[in-house]
């Protein structure tokens, strides 16, 4: 069984290996479902799925190996024990990754979806001029140049602005109304 084991690690290694090097490339490109998992398949365990059978031997074959190697259970006892450890890390991966695709956060931000949001000046600009904005969406940090097409005055650094449009991957800016109604009562 030793021989068993280890053959069963270094395959499983080498496959996760191989998956954490190369990333999830899918042949035939297009869009994701997120209620399918990445393996294309739709909820609850699917035994044929190559991650699901990557986690079982990486995991379950250096369980057995530890077991073997160290003596410290009968040859039954640790088919047992490397088997439910492979499992469960193949259930545990498939699920972990399922949720993480079907939670939406993070990924590609498209410029359509930064209208509306406040966004804070970097580089300060006013009526015609081009600046520079910060705002978070999606979880990451978004840095955009802007321009003003409303307004008098300069927009200062740190000044909380709304986008109300996109052109030409340009923010089209104004002082946040939100805002300003707020220093101006103060």
């Amino acid at each position: 069984m030793l021989y068993a084991y280890l053959f069963t690690t270094i395959l499983g290694g080498i496959l996760l290996g191989t998956s954490l090097v190369a990333g999830d490339h899918h042949a035939g490109g297009g869009g994701h479902d997120a209620a399918h998992d990445v393996d294309g398949h739709q909820g609850g365990l699917n035994l044929l799925s190559l991650r699901l059978w990557t986690y079982v031997l990486a995991f379950g074959g250096a369980t057995g190996l530890c077991l073997t190697l160290l003596g410290a259970a009968g040859v039954a006892l640790t088919g047992v024990v490397a088997g439910a450890v492979g499992l469960t890390a193949g259930v545990a991966a498939q699920t972990v990754i399922r949720r993480a695709l079907a939670g939406g956060q993070g990924g590609t931000v498209r410029t359509d979806e930064l209208v509306g949001h406040s966004a804070e000046v970097l580089v300060p600009f006013g009526r015609g001029a081009t600046g520079t904005v910060r705002l978070i969406a999606k979880n990451s940090t978004v840095d955009l140049l802007a321009i003003c097409e409303d307004g008098e005055g300069e927009l200062g650094a740190k000044e909380e602005v709304l986008i109300i449009g996109m052109k030409d991957g340009c923010a089209i800016v104004t002082r946040n109304p939100a805002t300003t109604k707020q220093s101006g009562g103060t």
